[in-house]
């Protein structure tokens, strides 16, 4: 049994919605699929343009083209950005919420080989370990997942010795 104690930070929060909504391995699919959408959709226009528009006045169509790829790209681009800034937005949204305040209370985490018990000053949650969906990880944290949109966040920074996280490792393996 591991007994940890520390307080999620708003970071952590916005680092499980990145690896979550984009970041983690199981969405190389969408992402793939978010990217292919909106590059589509940035050259139909040009495509429309260049063929149909002005390929009947011009026979030169590389300069628009050209130009029409260029503002695809910026556009992909822009798109790319703005994904992960959005989730941030997002997750800063749910943080200034007064009503989300209890995810940030100091929490104190039992792991053993059997459950794993979240306790904070407005709630206690168990969880048998069997019931966990899947465990991910990323550079700072780990995730037990309980269902397809929620995870008890473990951040790495609570182990407090090399031991506890060798513990934590043979317990979750």
């Amino acid at each position: 049994m591991i007994e940890l104690r520390y307080n999620p930070q708003l970071q952590d929060f916005i680092e499980f919605n990145l690896f979550h909504s984009w970041n983690s391995p199981e969405k190389k699919k969408d992402r793939f699929s978010f990217i292919l959408k909106h590059l589509l959709w940035s050259l139909i226009p040009v495509i429309i343009y260049c063929f149909f528009i002005f390929t009947p006045v011009k026979d030169d169509v590389s300069i628009p083209l050209f130009i029409g790829f260029m503002i695809s790209g910026i556009y992909m681009l822009y798109m790319l950005l703005t994904v992960k800034t959005s989730i941030r937005s997002n997750a800063l949204k749910f943080y200034s919420n007064p009503e989300n305040r209890s995810f940030f209370e100091e929490t104190f985490l039992i792991i053993s080989d059997t459950v794993i018990i979240s306790k904070q000053t407005s709630r206690t949650a168990e969880y048998q370990l069997a019931s966990i969906l899947k465990i991910s990880e990323n550079k700072g944290t780990y995730y037990f997942y309980t269902n397809s949109m929620q995870a008890v966040i473990v951040p790495k920074r609570a182990f407090d010795s090399k031991e506890k996280l060798e513990k934590f490792l043979l317990l979750i393996k």
